[in-house]
């Protein structure tokens, strides 16, 4: 198996940013996660192979291998 240099054509976009803000923004269209430490990453589903992608485009799924172990044992991601 070979690890992927570089997100494929499934992931069209990086992960978004985490942005600073004084006040948690209100109103019925406003969504927002606090930020934590850790890793923000898209995971990419490439016929079947994972892919995990920090928003650089570094691979981070080695962090993570219960992942893939998962998804080739038929679950979920």
């Amino acid at each position: 198996m070979s690890v992927p240099s570089a997100p494929g054509p499934n992931v069209p976009f990086p992960p978004q940013e985490a942005e600073l803000v004084e006040e948690i923004p209100t109103g019925p269209k406003w969504q927002y996660e606090p930020k934590w430490d850790g890793f923000r990453g898209v995971l990419e589903n490439d016929n079947g192979e994972l892919a995990l992608w920090s928003r650089n485009g570094r691979p981070l799924l080695r962090y993570f291998p219960e992942r893939r172990d998962r998804h080739r044992a038929g679950g979920q991601p």
